[in-house]
């Protein structure tokens, strides 16, 4: 399968660290969401919400603030409503907190919908429930402790646990899709030799879940299904060990994750949001620091950074 880079295109850049994206679709209008700081650590983090009806004029509909470090934002489009979750940090702790809009301009407060160092991923809609990969974040020095879990919801906003998916590796993030009634997706390891991401799985009820290795380390990612290919785009090392944004194909049967396009990056880069705006066109938000980053290690989450758009065309799905 070929993938080609077609348009590239700097979404936003003001001087600050904008970081950590999310796509999608909704009535008629791309919304792109990210968080905006000091840097990649500061607790004065932003969220944002854009919108756009053709992909190059871009206006903010939604800036949630506040005494709170708001972070990794995550879109969800239903008929009726797009919510949007951010993680709040205060003191330490961390939790999740969601809104939502009707109509894209009037957006409801904030309200918590989990529990103290629970941090939600990507939530997505299968049948008539909602579901949220999610994981419970410790102190730095105890990641053998953390681990991931699958939560349900009837509403998005009052969520329950299904069950966990994997502890003691240091498990985080967690990216989840559909696949017919069953469930795949990435796991990122903290503690797995070369921090290698692992390929998960569950047949309804989501009680049990496979847990397959792989190779290759990526982070903060999102899968998107192109015909009958499966899409990972992440944070990734090259064929030089540098950090870069990278397009990657994903074998379900072995595990087997293959990089073949990577996007102008590096320094601090990744999280990106997917999104298939027709047949074989791919939309990829992502953000970057290569532009800013002079290449020295400890500056690297430090340095301002851009959030990016680029359009892909996919052949051979």
């Amino acid at each position: 399968m070929d993938i080609e880079l077609v348009r590239l295109e700097k979404v936003y850049d003001d001087g600050r660290h904008n970081a950590f994206t999310d796509l999608c679709r909704w009535r008629g209008r791309t919304y792109l969401c990210f968080r905006s700081g000091a840097d990649h650590y500061a607790p004065d983090g932003e969220v944002l919400v854009l919108a756009s009806d053709d992909g190059e004029k871009w206006s903010t509909v939604c800036h949630v603030t506040g005494s709170d470090d708001h972070r990794e934002p995550k879109l969800l489009a239903t008929p009726d409503r797009l919510f949007l979750y951010v993680l709040a940090r205060s003191a330490g702790d961390y939790h999740t907190r969601v809104c939502s809009t009707s109509d894209g301009a009037q957006w409801s407060a904030l309200q918590t919908c989990s529990p103290s160092r629970q941090m939600f991923c990507k939530p997505f809609a299968l049948g008539d429930r909602f579901y949220a990969p999610a994981y419970d974040r410790g102190p730095r020095d105890q990641l053998v402790a953390w681990g991931s879990l699958l939560l349900s919801s009837s509403d998005g906003i009052a969520w329950e646990k299904v069950s966990d998916v994997r502890v003691r590796e240091g498990t985080n993030e967690l990216y989840l899709m559909p696949h017919g009634d069953a469930i795949v997706g990435l796991l990122r390891r903290e503690l797995a030799p070369g921090q290698t991401a692992a390929l998960v799985r569950a047949a309804p009820p989501y009680a049990t879940w496979e847990v397959m290795p792989t190779e290759v380390f990526v982070q903060g990612a999102a899968l998107a299904r192109v015909g009958h290919r499966w899409l990972v785009a992440g944070r990734c090392r090259n064929a030089g060990g540098d950090l870069v944004t990278g397009l990657l194909d994903l074998d379900l049967k072995r595990a087997r994750l293959t990089c073949l396009l990577e996007l102008p990056s590096g320094g601090d880069t990744g999280y990106a949001g997917l999104w298939q705006s027709g047949e074989g066109v791919l939309w990829v938000s992502y953000y970057s620091s290569h532009e800013s980053w002079d290449g020295r290690e400890k500056t690297r989450k430090r340095c301002p950074a851009a959030v990016f758009l680029a359009r892909c065309a996919v052949k051979g799905a």
